[in-house]
């Protein structure tokens, strides 16, 4: 719907200085008032239950992953909810800072995936190798964050173009990181394991200590169906749009690339023995 819409939106306003508005523009329009005030209810609960969402869980980290581990332990209850709300606090005032900043709500998604994109490599790779621990997560975030400041917002470094500094300095400083600090303890790797059972070389030092692990199926097998369903999501993307706007045929090729790839991820899906899986 949301695609649709912003087609809609560059055909009857195709002159827009500032295209984020024409979502705005096309509900004055057409919508009428009973329906205008439901929609614009629902953007105001949509953007509480993400605001409330991340503040949360934001002030969740800072206390029980830093504040509560490192700076003040063995303090009642108490303070840590009192010190909760003062780290919502301090998360939403940097939020107010960081929106100062920012020029429309497409320069904020551009800062959002250049971070995201220096940061993915290590959240994939954590699945499929056994090295990676929580210091490789929090090196890529930290250096994700300052390489976005200083290519984005002080050199000017244009997206996507950014991403070609951003994420191989973020996974090079990750992977410094990684091999600087020390694994994961054995026995919180095995229970990962033999509940996730991801398989593969980089696995093998902890897999050949468990029983059957031999037999599981490594990434590898899973590679053709990843690439079946990129193939699926974007034709079926690309497809409504030329449904939409033309030319028709192309619209129809591309929805069913679109359907025979969903057909293959699914024939991959359906022949897992999930019954495998451990659900302890």
């Amino acid at each position: 719907p949301w695609i649709m819409v912003g087609l809609c939106a560059a055909i009857i306003y195709p002159t827009l200085e500032d295209p984020e508005l024409g979502y705005v523009l096309l509900m004055k329009k057409f919508l009428p008032s009973g329906m205008l005030g439901l929609v614009i209810v629902s953007f105001f609960a949509a953007y509480m239950s993400t605001i409330d969402t991340h503040l949360n869980w934001g002030s969740s980290y800072l206390v029980n992953d830093v504040y509560k581990r490192f700076i003040k332990r063995g303090a009642t209850e108490r303070h840590y909810v009192v010190a909760s709300m003062v780290a919502t606090v301090f998360i939403a005032s940097l939020g107010m800072l960081v929106t100062t900043l920012m020029n429309s709500i497409r320069e904020g998604w551009y800062i959002f995936t250049s971070i995201a994109g220096g940061v993915s490599i290590i959240y994939i790779l954590r699945w499929y190798w056994w090295r990676i621990n929580a210091w490789s997560e929090i090196s890529a975030m930290a250096s994700a964050l300052i390489c976005t400041v200083v290519f984005r917002m002080v050199m000017g470094i244009p997206y996507p173009n950014v991403l070609f500094y951003i994420v191989p300095i973020t996974f090079a400083f990750s992977m410094i990181v990684t091999f600087l600090t020390s694994p994961v303890e054995e026995s919180t790797l095995r229970a990962f394991y033999e509940r996730i059972r991801p398989g593969g070389r980089l696995w093998k030092p902890v897999s050949k200590k468990i029983p059957g692990a031999e037999n599981d199926e490594g990434p590898g097998k899973a590679f053709p169906a990843y690439i079946l369903s990129v193939i699926s999501v974007y034709t079926a993307l690309f497809g409504i749009g030329k449904l939409l706007l033309g030319p028709l045929w192309v619209g129809v090729v591309l929805l069913c690339v679109c359907a025979t790839a969903g057909y293959g991820v699914w024939r991959y899906v359906a022949r897992i023995n999930w019954s495998n899986q451990n659900d302890d």
